[in-house]
C-alpha cells in the first residue's frame, strides 16, 4: 500500500450546496436576476454560512453568478452574447475531446459502452416532459466523451462550463416537442466517434449545436 496513494473523499457540503444550486437555476426555481445571499442560502438549506459562501463563490468564479449591488450575487440572464461564448468555447473543447475519444473508441471499440448506456437512459426518458431529468442525460452524455480522452486538463476546463451547459441544455428540452429526435441526433454524434471523418469534426459540432443541444 503506497502511503500517499489518494484518500478516498465524500463530497463536501459546498460542494452539495453548489450541486443543489445549479439544478435550481437549470429547472426555474432560481430564475435569471435572483439575487442569492449566502445568510438566504444558508438558512433554506440548513446549513453553515462558510459552506454556503464557498458554493456561491464557486459559482460567481465559473460565471453562472454575479454580483447583486454591495451584497450577494444573482443568477447570470443567458443573452445571446454569452450564450455564442459559450457555443465558441464548446467547439473548442469538444472538437478535440471528439479526437481524443475516437481514437480510444477505434482502438478498444468496447470504450464506447458508457456512451452506448447513457443514450439507453436519454432514450428511456425522451417520452417523458421531465425536462431536468433529460438535460442531466444530456450532460453526463457530453462528460462521456470527455472521458474518454483521459486528458484531466482538457476535462477541467470542460466541467467549468458544465452548470451553464446543464441550464441551456434544460432550456432546450423544454422547448422540444420531439425528443427522440434529439436522441437520433446524440446516436448521429455517437456514431461519429467510432467511425465518422474527423476532418469534419467542427461542421458535425457545428450542426449538433444548431439543432440539439
Amino acid at each position: 500500500m503506497k502511503l500517499l496513494s489518494p484518500l478516498p473523499r465524500a463530497r463536501t457540503v459546498a460542494e452539495e450546496i453548489e450541486e443543489r444550486l445549479v439544478l435550481a437555476i437549470a429547472s426555474g426555481e432560481q430564475p435569471a436576476g435572483s439575487r442569492l445571499t449566502e445568510g438566504s442560502l444558508a438558512e433554506a438549506m440548513e446549513v453553515s454560512r462558510v459552506p454556503a459562501r464557498e458554493a456561491l463563490l464557486s459559482l460567481a468564479a465559473k460565471g453562472l453568478l454575479v454580483r447583486a449591488g454591495a451584497r450577494g450575487l444573482k443568477v447570470i440572464g443567458f443573452a445571446a452574447p454569452q450564450v455564442a461564448q459559450i457555443r465558441d468555447v464548446r467547439i473548442a473543447l469538444e472538437s478535440l475531446a471528439i479526437r481524443r475519444a475516437a481514437d480510444a473508441v477505434r482502438q478498444i471499440p468496447s470504450a464506447i459502452a458508457g456512451l452506448d448506456a447513457v443514450l439507453e437512459q436519454m432514450a428511456a426518458l425522451a417520452t417523458t416532459d421531465n425536462a431536468l431529468a433529460l438535460a442531466q442525460c444530456d450532460l453526463e452524455f457530453h462528460r462521456c466523451i470527455l472521458r474518454l480522452t483521459e486528458n484531466d486538463v482538457l476535462c477541467r476546463h470542460w466541467e467549468d462550463l458544465a452548470p451553464h451547459l446543464l441550464v441551456l441544455f434544460c432550456k432546450d428540452w423544454h422547448s422540444q416537442s420531439q425528443g427522440l429526435g434529439e436522441v437520433a441526433l446524440h446516436q448521429h454524434l455517437r456514431d461519429f466517434i467510432v467511425s465518422g471523418p474527423l476532418e469534419e469534426t467542427e461542421a458535425m459540432l457545428e450542426a449538433h449545436f444548431t439543432t440539439g443541444t
